[in-house]
């Protein structure tokens, strides 16, 4: 099968480089084509750069190796341009295609599943970020989802990391909850229970993701310095509007280690070496609804301790994680029991997690996928 996929992604060697890019959406993305690409189905792609480059950014992405033939559209000053150039391009690549996969409704896309239905293509939607117009108070942006929930309603088939995605779709449409999925390599990586488990006689709690309030970093940062136990680190890693916040709480705390945005490699170290991984995200706020948190996945294949606020599906996981509300106080408790769990049950705990994870391994969750979509177009 060939298929189209339009996301907006960029060369992985440059999550680091592009400040505005969401590592992990990039990687997300990757490794979906890839599980795709492994199932014997041609791939190519239509990349749309929506967010703003730093000096040489384009020229690096143009430059960068990908594993599939790839597209790129750049965001032009004038939206007439940009959205022309978009319709050309999706014309070009579209003749083909037998599946188009879209990952989010973008505005660089609206036209996708009207072209798709127009040329007898079947269309795909990936939703995996999406508030609806009650989540806004300002107006213009209010229109601009509820234009975007008409496109979504347009689409064949949606794959949606939340159940609750569900809501915004009709009758007509097939629904399918994928929270996301576990890379082989990443996988294997972990494939040995470590010898110990507290590090230098301390205990190590990290969080690797996006430095933003909806993350719920600032909860887990006053939880975590609310804590009176000396023997334990938070590490983070990442990139965001917090980043400033959480050098002076470690300037604050020396327990709390800024590592800055983390190179793969360095993140698999780091993952390696700590004892507690972390899920703060704040699911006081609406935006978090429909989403999944896709670290629990990777979180779920090392085998470790995880703790997380209850994210929407929760219950699926509550054999594995040890899950606490959005609020300062919940989260304090909880880093405190996960502190006294560490050592309990280690071995059961890595293999029954890792058990769990296998059922996610990408080809797993793309192989589900496609057996849901059916028809001759598989």
């Amino acid at each position: 099968m060939n298929i189209l996929f339009c996301g907006s992604n960029a060369p992985q060697e440059l999550d680091t480089q592009l400040h505005y890019l969401s590592a992990a959406a990039n990687r997300y993305q990757y490794r979906f084509m890839q599980a795709l690409a492994e199932q014997g189905n041609t791939v190519k792609v239509f990349s749309y750069i929506g967010f703003p480059l730093e000096e040489g950014g384009r020229e690096a992405i143009q430059k960068g190796k990908t594993p599939f033939p790839v597209r790129y559209v750049f965001k032009q000053q004038n939206l007439l341009k940009t959205l022309t150039e978009c319709r050309q391009t999706l014309q070009e690549q579209l003749c083909d295609a037998d599946l188009c996969i879209a990952y989010n409704s973008v505005y660089a896309w609206f036209s996708l599943p009207k072209m798709c239905k127009k040329s007898g293509k079947k269309s795909m939607l990936v939703l995996a970020d999406y508030s609806g117009p009650e989540s806004y108070r300002s107006l213009p942006r209010k229109i601009y989802a509820w234009l975007m929930l008409q496109n979504i309603r347009k689409y064949d088939v949606v794959v949606g990391l939340s159940e609750q995605t569900k809501r915004y779709l009709t009758k007509k449409q097939r629904f399918i909850c994928s929270e996301g999925g576990i890379d082989r390599e990443f996988y294997d990586y972990f494939g040995t229970l470590p010898e110990k488990q507290i590090s230098e006689n301390n205990k190590i709690f990290m969080y690797a993701g996006v430095l933003e309030k909806v993350t719920g970093l600032d909860l887990m940062l006053e939880a975590f310095m609310q804590q009176a136990d000396e023997n334990c680190e938070l590490w983070i890693s990442g990139k965001g509007s917090m980043e400033q916040e959480v050098v002076a709480a470690s300037e604050k705390d020396s327990r709390i280690k800024y590592l800055g945005f983390l190179e793969y490699a360095e993140y698999l170290k780091c993952l390696e070496r700590a004892d507690v991984l972390v899920n703060p995200r704040n699911m006081n706020m609406e935006e978090n609804r429909n989403n999944f948190p896709s670290k629990i996945m990777e979180y779920l294949a090392t085998g470790k301790e995880i703790l997380s606020t209850r994210f929407v599906g929760w219950e699926k996981f509550k054999e594995n994680v040890i899950f606490c509300d959005s609020t300062v106080e919940d989260m304090r408790n909880a880093l405190t029991q996960c502190g006294l769990n560490i050592e309990k049950n280690r071995e059961v705990r890595y293999t029954q997690n890792r058990e769990f994870a296998l059922s996610y391994l990408w080809q797993e969750q793309i192989k589900r996928i496609i057996k849901f979509i059916g028809g001759n177009y598989v």
